[in-house]
């Protein structure tokens, strides 16, 4: 049973998010070469702070069931590697409704297990090639058992007080970011950027971060 804190902040991403996943969709002009506030990506009003040992901080903020999200893990999973020296690139489940956040415990759970790197990617794939759902404890632990993860083991996780302590965060860091769309990526506390802002196109987003990361190197002390 969820807190009504918990419950306030599920409420208010819902109303932050709701339709607007579809946006990443929309017919837009591509990222010019020289991307612009308030078109390409928005400057945070209230900075958050980072942890990121002297690299730039970027995250991606997705969801699970998200199509468009599953389009951007191939591509923002080798961007992420060739830039790791650079920066500390983490992942936020959102949670676009209750039901969702059964998802948000999920890759938890994959974090506590040690099994985010070796299956993110494959649960994506599962669920959007080859229709496997996702939707109750039962079933993910049916799939990660074929996967190597011990069930009794991950259902005693899954719900534990740690995973549950990281969902109520990521919950307050979606809603700090001003999350309305995913996948959203977050660079340096100060920024984030979207395909709902770049006519839907991935690639662009990228090329986006690339800029805002140079950015925020150059701004740095």
């Amino acid at each position: 049973m969820q807190s009504p804190t918990q419950d306030f902040v599920t409420s208010a991403i819902a109303i932050l998010l709701g339709a607007a996943i579809v946006l990443s969709t929309a017919v837009a002009a591509a990222s010019p070469a020289t991307p612009e506030e308030g078109f390409d990506y928005q400057v945070l009003s209230s900075p958050q702070p980072t942890k990121a040992g002297g690299k730039v901080e970027v995250i991606e903020f997705f969801w699970y069931d998200c199509p468009h999200c599953n389009a951007m893990a191939p591509l923002i999973e080798p961007w992420a590697k060739r830039h790791r020296n650079s920066i500390a690139f983490k992942r936020i489940p959102v949670a676009r409704n209750k039901g969702a956040i059964l998802q948000q415990q999920l890759y938890y759970a994959l974090e506590s297990l040690g099994k985010v790197e070796e299956l993110h990617s494959r649960i994506f794939n599962a669920i959007h090639e080859e229709w496997i759902p996702m939707k109750t404890t039962e079933q993910m632990a049916a799939f990660l058992e074929k996967q190597g993860v011990g069930k009794n083991e991950f259902l005693k996780i899954i719900n534990s007080a740690a995973v549950m302590k990281k969902v109520q965060r990521a919950q307050q860091l979606t809603v700090a970011y001003g999350v309305d769309s995913v996948p959203t990526i977050a660079i340096n506390g100060q920024y984030v950027t979207s395909a709902s802002m770049l006519g839907g196109n991935q690639a662009d987003v990228l090329s986006v971060v690339d800029y805002l990361v140079t950015k925020s190197k150059r701004s740095s002390p």
